[in-house]
């Protein structure tokens, strides 16, 4: 990696940046402007407030617009030659200039007064589709929109308490029916009200007066809400029309997609306008130089340089070095895909890589996977979790992940780490002899030994300290890695004193697990200080002596006790947390052996009948027990493993370039 530092005048900073922002070379260096202070000659560069915010109204309407025509711009492909030679203040003029020759705001109205007029339809349950739309008016386009603004009004004030939930045509021919039924015989031309008050005073004299003129008040009201329907109806069915023919006249007079090309290529410009200024606030400025500062690929530098010189025509300063000690450098993350890919992203999610870290996302996939294994270990469930990894690779292949959420879309990504978590949970059932628990189906088969440590062979939930010691030997071996990885990263750096003290904390790592191993665990501390006196002094005692020491030599003695005590108890604390290695295999096996027993199996002999809780059972230790086992197995790297040698403070080598999306 290459720092960069770069002068040149402050009338070719727009255009260097720009080209700069189409190759996507340089990753810019944020300087940090609280130290320069007012005895500096370099301060820092103000953009200009006016045409930051003219940028943002150009912007903001145009994404209110994108918005109401439900417009995705991600679709949009730039199809005009990008101006990169234009100073700030004529591009913005520009674009302002080329939107308001646009009918945006006539647009708009159109799709207000559709979503109005829709709204109707959707209450009357009418599909405005299957309609006849073809119509001529005459007038202007601000003439016939103002019509039917107006119209739009007068129907919404008129459907006050009308055009409720109920109000489908259906319903309307009912109520209708109704009436005719309510009518009958009261409909001939001499049927007035003073006539029908005869006839029903005559075959109801006991009808009382009020009742009688409540039940015809109520029918004249009803019979004048359905004529008001109708005519809503007629009056939407103008207007819809009336809103087709601007739209016609306006893709006449402008052509609608030759609008949206328009809009989509002014969003375009000035959002990489934007993006520029927010950029070029980073850097420093004297009275008519800018200067600023980058990180550029060593096998990019030649064309980084030549593109400043050509655009400022040599007027300009260019100085390349190695990165210092005190620099903050980026990191190149390649691009992986795979199952390698799942393991970086829980890799990453801890934090990047420092520059010239060691990539560990191979060597964590493998550990990982082991562990997975050996505290999930069963056949039979990890043969479905392979199958499960299988079916979601595939269906992978079949969607478009950018239109699922989050959690849908992290499965689909890590499809292929879960082939391979089952496969290794299979693995180690055959060791342990599980298959959907302990169904003794079949005898754990042992790969051999080495002195108190049996690989396999055995039953964990009748041995567990056997279970125990095997735990804590990968833990070991897990955590050497660590620090071997370390003192490969410190020689890489050059930096001595820290290769001295990993190798010093690896000595005591091995020698207090020797000290373990030999005199069969720490309820012996009594032997440790007695018999084993000698061996203490050799193994666990002397290294720590050495890495307080080296640590005095640059931290005083204070900064030495304290690290030193550091060092015991965390290497104490997190050999003895991969005994959770065993304490998760042990539930595993526990709740798989519940399940077994409440489904009826005994003696290698299921009933139908529990065939059902077998299924349950199944389901809930893959998803419940699963869950727990893959999250401690992301502890176990992120806290024991990631300490001894991945800082996570890395930044990622980001190069600058011109990257507009949707973003509403």
């Amino acid at each position: 990696m290459q720092k960069i530092q770069v002068i040149l005048f402050e009338k070719d900073k727009d255009r260097s940046i720009r080209h700069l922002g189409e190759a996507g070379v340089v990753h810019f260096k944020e300087i940090n402007v609280n130290n320069v202070d007012e005895t500096n000659y370099l301060q820092p560069f103000k953009t200009s407030t006016d045409i930051a915010n003219r940028y943002q109204i150009i912007t903001s309407k145009i994404v209110s617009f994108f918005k109401n025509i439900n417009y995705d711009f991600n679709n949009y492909i730039l199809n005009e030659t990008i101006s990169l030679e234009t100073s700030n203040e004529n591009l913005v003029e520009s674009l302002e200039e080329r939107i308001n020759k646009l009918p945006l705001e006539h647009l708009l109205k159109l799709n207000n007064f559709n979503s109005r007029i829709e709204k109707f339809f959707e209450a009357l349950k009418i599909n405005s589709d299957e309609v006849n739309l073809e119509c001529h008016l005459e007038g202007s386009i601000v003439q016939i929109m103002d019509n039917i603004e107006k119209g739009i009004s007068e129907i919404e004030l008129l459907t006050i308490g009308l055009m409720g939930p109920d109000s489908t045509l259906g319903d309307i021919e009912k109520r209708i029916s109704e009436i005719e039924l309510l009518t009958i015989g009261l409909k001939d031309p001499d049927s007035t009200l003073g006539v029908t008050r005869s006839l029903i005073s005559q075959e109801n004299e006991n009808k009382n007066e009020n009742e009688y003129k409540e039940n015809m008040k109520d029918l004249t009201d009803q019979l004048l809400d359905l004529k008001k329907v109708v005519n809503v109806v007629t009056k939407l069915l103008d207007l819809k029309k009336a809103v087709n023919v601007v739209k016609n006249k306006i893709d006449q007079e402008s052509n609608y997609e030759y609008i949206i090309n328009e809009v989509s290529s002014i969003y375009y410009l000035a959002e990489r306008e934007k993006q520029m200024i927010n950029l070029q606030n980073g850097f420093l400025k004297t009275n008519n130089f800018i200067y600023f500062e980058g990180w550029v690929l060593p096998t990019q530098l030649q064309q980084v340089k030549d593109i400043i010189n050509k655009v400022t025509n040599g007027f300009s300063i260019i100085i390349n070095e190695d990165p210092k000690e005190s620099d903050i450098v980026p990191t190149v993350i390649e691009e992986s895909s795979g199952v390698m890919n799942a393991f970086k992203n829980l890799a990453y999610a801890f934090g990047y890589p420092a520059y010239k870290e060691f990539n560990a996302i191979p060597l964590m996939g493998f550990t990982f996977c082991f562990f997975f294994g050996l505290m999930f270990a069963d056949l039979g469930q990890g043969i479905l979790l392979t199958i499960i990894g299988i079916l979601l690779t595939n269906y992978k292949k079949k969607v478009d992940k950018n239109k699922l959420g989050d959690l849908s879309r992290y499965f689909l990504v890590a499809s292929e780490m879960f082939i391979v978590l089952g496969i290794s949970s299979a693995l180690f059932g055959i060791l342990f002899g599980e298959f959907f628990g302990p169904s003794e189906i079949f005898h754990p088969i042992s790969l051999g030994n080495i002195g108190p440590f049996y690989f396999g062979g055995f039953d964990p939930a009748h041995e567990p300290m056997k279970m125990l010691r095997l735990a804590i030997l990968f833990g070991v071996i897990h955590l050497s890695m660590g620090l071997c990885i370390n003192i490969i990263t410190n020689i890489r750096k050059n930096h001595r004193h820290a290769i001295l003290i990993s190798s010093c904390w690896l000595w005591l790592l091995w020698g207090g697990f020797f000290m373990w191993v030999n005199f069969k665990g720490l309820s012996q501390v009594q032997s440790w200080l007695s018999i084993g006196l000698i061996p203490l002094s050799g193994l666990v005692i002397t290294p720590l002596l050495i890495i307080m020491i080296l640590t005095s030599i640059h931290g005083g003695l204070i900064e030495a006790l304290g690290f030193g005590v550091e060092v015991f108890a965390e290497t104490l604390s997190h050999t003895l947390s991969y005994s959770r290695l065993m304490a998760l295999g042990l539930i595993h096996s526990a709740m798989s052996s519940i399940f077994l027993t409440l489904a009826g199996y005994e003696h290698g002999h299921l009933p139908l009948t529990g065939i059902p809780m077998l299924i349950i059972g199944t389901v809930m230790v893959m998803s419940l027990e699963g869950l727990v086992v893959f999250i401690h197995d992301l502890r176990l790297h992120w806290v024991e493993w990631f300490s001894k040698f991945y800082s996570g403070e890395g930044i990622k080598f980001i190069p600058y370039k011109f990257n507009i999306e949707r973003t509403w």
